[in-house]
């Protein structure tokens, strides 16, 4: 299973002759552009169809570029971004474009990982609760105490393709899933209790049956002179999953 609904956000063009919707951080030192994609730190605007950056303006600033394009001065060495539901993450593509041509720089990612208890909705009939208070605080209570993992997976370098250009690679979700089943010892196990979303249960981790997901994902952007690590860049962005 490739990794799909998981990562940075794409900008579907219905248009073919619309120019691209590129995504592109200003640093003192380099400028970061996605090609093709779009990020947002809010919930996105279904009346205006945009993605918006104005909650955390201590993060970014929204600007506009000599040749008018739009785009977001980074304020901090870590950005914390949104990604849009139903994405891939494989093929992106990053250029660097920096500020001294001399400048060489790394790329890396790493996957925030996640094993979590999955909610067993026929343990809850509301008709076994005297109130919905009561009903309410028992799913509350259960929440509480769910069983979860939750790991950051080792960085992953990502190839310079062409000259400050680098392509993320395509991610296969179900051999980070065998990983951690080998390293934590898991046993595997199939108990579907999708409801209005998927939820499949295909680990078991601490006798509950669990599911396995990508929560975040974390990007490195290193800036070297002279062979010598000058400054490193951080970007988190936080996936969501469902509609």
């Amino acid at each position: 299973m490739l990794l799909q609904g998981l990562a940075f956000c794409q900008y579907e063009m219905d248009n073919s002759n619309t120019p691209p919707n590129n995504a592109r951080f200003i640093y003192p030192n380099f400028k970061l552009i996605f090609h093709n994609y779009q990020f947002y730190n809010t919930a996105f605007d279904e009346q205006a169809d945009s993605f918006l950056f104005d909650q955390d303006t201590s993060q970014l600033q929204l600007i506009f570029e000599a040749e008018n394009a739009l785009a977001l001065l980074a304020k901090k060495d870590t950005l914390h971004l949104q990604a849009y539901v139903f994405n891939a993450l494989g093929g992106i593509q990053i250029q660097v474009i920096p500020n001294r041509k001399t400048d060489r720089f790394k790329v890396a990612f790493a996957l925030g990982e996640e094993i979590i208890e999955t909610f067993d909705n026929s343990k809850f009939n509301r008709v076994d609760y005297e109130s919905s208070e009561a009903y309410t605080q028992a799913i509350q209570n259960w929440d509480a105490g769910k069983v979860f993992y939750k790991a950051i997976s080792k960085y992953q370098g990502v190839n310079d393709s062409a000259k400050y250009f680098f392509q993320l690679p395509a991610i296969d979700l179900n051999v980070y899933e065998q990983k951690i089943k080998q390293r934590l010892h898991l046993k595997d196990t199939l108990v579907d209790r999708s409801g209005e979303s998927e939820n499949i249960a295909t680990i078991i981790y601490k006798n509950k049956a669990c599911r396995y997901f990508i929560n975040h994902v974390y990007l490195r952007i290193n800036r070297y002179a002279d062979k010598k690590l000058i400054e490193a860049k951080h970007i988190v962005i936080e996936i969501y999953y469902g509609c």
